[in-house]
């Protein structure tokens, strides 16, 4: 019967594997992607590949590494298959983005580079304040640099889950840092800043404790 799809655990089962978006099959598209908006050829390939422990830790759904990105086998968080690849897609041209823009990426995995507190050091505040002048950073002037992507933006910070976690959080206060008043010094040192170097030395004190503040 399960074969016959006369159970509803069939039924949600074939609701499932349709809806998912897999690596395997936008990987290719997504390289060739990367290599367009770059100009250097990259390799996609399975977040599994990575040191999985640390990840979950860290909450870690994407991680670019110089001439690698590295993302979910599947992807199944949306109602539809569009919506999952369309997540693939920005994550990719995200991903991108960071390289262009000298952002982390470009130097994450270089021996001195292993994890953003040995560019910034061990501060949390510090920490967070990096990361959140990075992404606004990156964001804004990829959405310049290609004005079509401020929609793609604009609907992945909407589709984070309504379950208050630490990650959708996160995403609030990176959407409120595009363009809310209340953080327009985010977005001025932001737009200051030429890389991920530079950024590092503007979020040091007093700036990231006015910040909080």
């Amino acid at each position: 019967r399960f074969l016959r799809g006369e159970l509803s655990s069939s039924e949600a089962y074939i609701r499932t594997i349709t809806q998912e978006c897999r690596l395997a099959d936008t990987g290719e598209s997504l390289r060739a992607m990367v290599a367009a908006l770059t100009g250097r050829d990259c390799e996609v390939a399975s977040l599994g590949q990575l040191d999985s422990d640390d990840l979950a830790e860290r909450g870690a759904s994407t991680v670019a590494v110089s001439g690698h990105v590295y993302l979910p086998e599947r992807f199944r968080q949306f109602d539809t298959y569009a919506a999952n690849r369309r997540w693939y897609l920005l994550c990719g041209v995200a991903a991108a983005a960071m390289f262009l823009e000298n952002s982390f990426a470009r130097i994450h995995g270089h021996p001195n580079y292993r994890a953003c507190v040995d560019l910034v050091g061990h501060d949390p505040l510090r920490v967070n304040c990096f990361m959140l002048v990075e992404y606004v950073r990156v964001l804004r002037r990829a959405c310049s640099r290609w004005p079509g992507l401020g929609g793609l933006v604009e609907w992945g910070l909407r589709a984070a889950s309504p379950v208050e976690s630490a990650t959708v959080m996160s995403e609030r206060l990176l959407s409120d840092a595009l363009s809310a008043p209340s953080l327009e010094l985010v977005r001025r040192v932001a737009d200051e800043s030429m890389s991920c170097f530079d950024s590092a030395e503007r979020v040091g004190e007093p700036w990231s404790r006015e910040m909080a503040a």
